[in-house]
C-alpha cells in the first residue's frame, strides 16, 4: 500500500490519514494496490471507521441506496426502490454488494418522495455514486426527469444537468475523456447555490458550470440507471448512491472516496 510519494503505510496509518483529511481538509488521496491482501479483521475496522465518516453527513442525507440485498432507501426517508435487476457478489462470494444493469432495459425506480425535491431555485444539493462501466456510452446514473440528472456522455464527459423554470437546460460538466470502463469510479456532482462542481475519485474534474438558478421541481419519479425508463440505460455496476440537500465540500468528497476505496477496489477484484 503506497501513497503517490512511494512511502509504505499500514492500514492503521491509512485510517489516520483519512481522519486528518477531515480535520485539515488536506488534499491527500491514497492509492491502494487492488491485489493487496487485507484480512477480515482489518477490513471490519476500516468499515467501522468509514461509518463514522458517513455519520457526520447524515443530517443532510435525503436518499441512500446501498443495494445490500434490496433497493431500499436507508436514509430514513423511505424512498424505497423497485427491485435491483441483479446483484453481484464480491470475491468471497458474499452476495448483495452492488446492483448490475444490462445497458438495455434495467433501471431502479425509487419514486418521487418529497425529500428528493432538492436543488430547486438557488438551493444546494449533492449526488454521490460508485460506478463501474462495462462500456463508455451515454448513460444515466441518477435521473429525476425534467428536474435534475447525473450522467456520463459517450465522449467520457461527466455531466450534472437541470431544467429551469423557462424550460432551459443548464449544466455542470467535466472535460472530455475523464471516464474509463473496467474500473470502479467514485463520482460526485455538487450544486452549490447557483454554481456547481464535478468530482472524480476525490479530485475536482469540473470544466465549466452554467448559472444554476430558477431550477424547477417536478412530480416525476427518480430513476437509477436510466433517464426515463426508455433511454440512456447504464451498462455496468452502480453502488452506494446518495443524495444530500447540501453542497459537499472538497475535503468531504475526498473522505467519501477514501471510505469506499477498500470495498470497491479490493472486495470486487
Amino acid at each position: 500500500m503506497e501513497t503517490n510519494w512511494g512511502k509504505g503505510f499500514t492500514l492503521i496509518e491509512l485510517l489516520i490519514i483519512v481522519a486528518v483529511l477531515g480535520i485539515l481538509a488536506a488534499g491527500i488521496i491514497v492509492v491502494i494496490d487492488p491485489l493487496a491482501k487485507i484480512n477480515s479483521a482489518n477490513l471490519a475496522k476500516t468499515e467501522t471507521f468509514a461509518a463514522s465518516i458517513q455519520n457526520t453527513l447524515a443530517m443532510d442525507l435525503v436518499g441512500e441506496w446501498t443495494f445490500s440485498g434490496n433497493a431500499n432507501d436507508t436514509s430514513g426517508y423511505g424512498n424505497n426502490g423497485s427491485s435491483c435487476p441483479s446483484f453481484v457478489p464480491d470475491h468471497k462470494n458474499q452476495v448483495n454488494k452492488a446492483c448490475s444493469f444490462n445497458g438495455m432495459s434495467d433501471y431502479v425506480d425509487v419514486g418521487n418522495g418529497a425529500s428528493l425535491d432538492v436543488g430547486a431555485e438557488e438551493s444546494s444539493m449533492t449526488i454521490e455514486a460508485w460506478v463501474y462501466l462495462n462500456v463508455v456510452k451515454s448513460s444515466e446514473i441518477v435521473a429525476k426527469v425534467d428536474q435534475y440528472w447525473f450522467e456520463i456522455k459517450g465522449n467520457s464527459t461527466i455531466e450534472f444537468l437541470f431544467l429551469d423554470t423557462a424550460n432551459g437546460i443548464v449544466r455542470i460538466y467535466s472535460n472530455a475523456g475523464v471516464i474509463t470502463a473496467g474500473t470502479w469510479l467514485h463520482l460526485v456532482a455538487v450544486k452549490d447555490g447557483t454554481t456547481g462542481r464535478i468530482y472524480k475519485n476525490g479530485i475536482d474534474a469540473t470544466s465549466s458550470s452554467d448559472v444554476l438558478d430558477d431550477i424547477r421541481t417536478t412530480t416525476n419519479n427518480l430513476l437509477i440507471g436510466s433517464y426515463n425508463a426508455s433511454s440512456d440505460y447504464f451498462n455496468g455496476l452502480i453502488d452506494e448512491v446518495r443524495i444530500y440537500n447540501s453542497a459537499l465540500l472538497s475535503y468531504q468528497t475526498k473522505q467519501l472516496y477514501a471510505q469506499g476505496l477498500l470495498k470497491h477496489l479490493l472486495a470486487f477484484r
